[in-house]
């Protein structure tokens, strides 16, 4: 259970950028955080996989774990990150791996206010709107 995530009158709603939201852990996450009041975008690779974070009633965003740039973005427009997404190639762990701590650091650096490339920049919250109280 996500008790600690829950919004009181006091306490605006999160937005949270979800990865792996669509697979058997992240929608679960998901659906906690909507039922706790919070806005989430969930990252998506395919169409299957949106439609499955937009029927959940997330907003999705698409792209990919190779896509750095792309997550920076989404995790920038949001409060937070919950990282559930992991590349399943065991016939290559060690590159999955790889390719996970790449995207822990970058989503870090990204919530901290790091940049992490040339081309990386702040974009406003645009994917989950909050009501105004």
């Amino acid at each position: 259970m996500m008790a600690a995530m829950t919004t009181t009158a006091t306490q605006r709603p999160l937005r949270v950028f979800v990865t792996g939201a669509s697979g058997f852990v992240g929608s679960a996450v998901v659906q906690e955080l909507i039922a706790a009041g919070h806005r989430v975008l969930g990252l998506a690779r395919s169409d299957e996989s949106a439609a499955r974070v937009s029927e959940a009633g997330a907003a999705v965003h698409r792209g990919s774990l190779e896509d750095l740039e792309s997550l920076q973005v989404a995790a920038s427009a949001c409060d937070g990150v919950i990282h559930t997404a992991f590349i399943h190639d065991f016939t290559n762990l060690p590159a999955s791996a790889q390719r996970d701590y790449a995207v822990i650091e970058a989503l870090g650096e990204t919530l901290a206010g790091v940049p992490t490339s040339p081309s990386w920049s702040p974009q406003p919250a645009r994917c989950c709107p909050v009501a105004a109280s």
